[in-house]
């Protein structure tokens, strides 16, 4: 898929007989957000032949694409990831905690960084990486918990401005933590399927000596940069520690009930009945809007969708806080809106 995207060839996504807007693709690899005063800036490195590693604290450089601009084999990749998980587990300031920060305070606080010659060669090698690849050690067992892995872990092993960060844990779960202002969920779930496919298609290669070799990316930390780390790491664990997070399953209801009912299956449907609205609702007595946008015949218009201001909307989230919630009463709410 990088080859495609990076020589334009990737084949369009399509709504049915509609080619959808490819436009976000040349960002999902290559590319940065860069905190800025005010605003900040999407940077792309169309030439990068590296991908960022992060095990712990510690960062590096891995190069996966030769000078001719071939890729390396999976098998030197494979053996060169296998060598950083065999080192001493790193121990020193976890520089990608600074990713977490507010952005204006990240700005002024890389502008800091980069007054120093080894740091701008150090956010470089970061900035121009592909995607970057977490080597997490963590080993999740239940769904909750890999999900507190996926969205946050403990904050050091995370470059959270890269477009990609892909995460392996330790039990070898893995998932993708993406940047979104650069562009929607369709492009990288396209990436997560390719994924999925190819290692269906070719499993993975067992590790080679190739001569391929990790390089640790180093920063030079200041007294002043190493406290902005504490401080940021501090702010970081305890909002995670503030968040509740839970997975359920929702089993013995699905389309074809909605089908039964003569309800309209669409993205509608899951996004407006979902669990989000209705706790909002409970904890605030509102509601939540929603809107979708979708590529048509080359123009961006509207996509018709059951609106969750409706009262309709309204009569069905109350009946969900009550304690007696018999179906017969959820059919006759639920036909309005679709």
């Amino acid at each position: 898929m990088y080859d495609a995207v990076s020589k334009g060839t990737l084949p369009p996504d399509m709504y049915g007989p509609f080619p959808l807007d490819q436009s976000q693709y040349p960002r999902l690899f290559s590319s940065t957000r860069i905190p800025r005063r005010t605003k900040d800036e999407l940077k792309s490195f169309p030439n990068s032949k590296h991908i960022l590693v992060l095990r712990g604290s510690q960062m590096y450089r891995l190069d996966v694409i030769d000078a001719a601009g071939n890729p390396r084999s999976e098998a030197a990749i494979a053996f060169a990831l296998k060598q950083i998980l065999a080192s001493a587990p790193p121990s020193g300031l976890p520089v990608a905690a600074l990713s977490t920060m507010g952005r204006d305070a990240w700005a002024d606080t890389r502008s800091a960084l980069l007054l120093d010659e080894q740091n701008r060669v150090a956010m470089e090698a970061v900035d121009g990486a592909i995607i970057a690849l977490t080597l997490d050690d963590a080993a999740p067992t239940s769904m909750p918990a890999m999900s507190r892995v996926m969205l946050h872990g403990n904050g050091d092993n995370r470059w959270y401005d890269k477009s990609v960060n892909l995460i392996v844990t330790a039990n070898g779960t893995a998932a993708v933590n993406f940047e979104h202002s650069w562009g929607d969920g369709i492009c990288v779930l396209r990436y997560c399927n390719e994924i999925w496919r190819e290692s269906v298609k070719n499993p993975a290669a067992a590790p080679a000596d190739g001569g391929l070799r990790a390089a640790p990316i180093k920063f030079n930390i200041s007294d002043q940069i190493s406290a902005t780390i504490g401080s940021a790491l501090k702010t970081l664990r305890a909002q995670c520690g503030a968040l509740e997070c839970d997975v359920s399953d929702l089993n013995g209801f699905g389309k074809e009930d909605l089908k039964a009912l003569r309800v309209r299956l669409s993205r509608a449907w899951v996004e407006l009945t979902g669990a989000a609205p209705m706790v909002l609702f409970k904890w605030r007595s509102n509601w939540l809007t929603s809107a979708s946008r979708r590529k048509r015949c080359q123009r961006t218009s509207p996509q018709a969708l059951p609106r969750s201001s409706t009262w309709a909307w309204l009569r069905l989230l109350k009946l969900t806080q009550r304690a007696a919630r018999r179906w017969s009463d959820q059919r006759r709410l639920i036909r309005p809106l679709s």
